[in-house]
């Protein structure tokens, strides 16, 4: 993901006051990927959110969004899907109010903010 999407990502959790549930390193993020399958309360909503806009885009974009185009030279799911048509801001919304349900499902977050 480009520095520009990845940045409306994190800004978007901090906006929903969601950052706290962010791991603080590379290392803890993997951990807590593979603590999750035990513990759901281990939940990571920015990698969520990157994989959710991963698996999203693929749908989109089909296997060109590991191929050779020239917006894959930046290396964005985003910006590859922009270039299909869609709204990154909007994709990013949504998929973080999918976030802060789930972190809410769990418990993470108050029902109301």
């Amino acid at each position: 993901m480009c520095a520009l999407h990845w940045d409306d990502l994190k800004q978007g959790l901090m906006d929903r006051d969601m950052w706290s549930l962010v791991a603080s390193s590379d290392r803890a993020a993997v951990d807590r990927y593979f603590a999750e399958a035990d513990d759901p309360r281990m939940f990571d909503p920015l990698m969520a959110a990157y994989w959710q806009i991963q698996s999203a885009a693929l749908e989109v974009c089909g296997m060109e969004l590991r191929g050779g185009s020239n917006v894959r030279e930046r290396d964005c799911s985003l910006c590859e899907v922009i270039e299909h048509g869609e709204d990154a801001d909007e994709w990013i919304r949504g998929c973080l109010d999918v976030q802060l349900a789930q972190a809410r499902k769990l418990g993470l977050m108050p029902r109301v903010q």
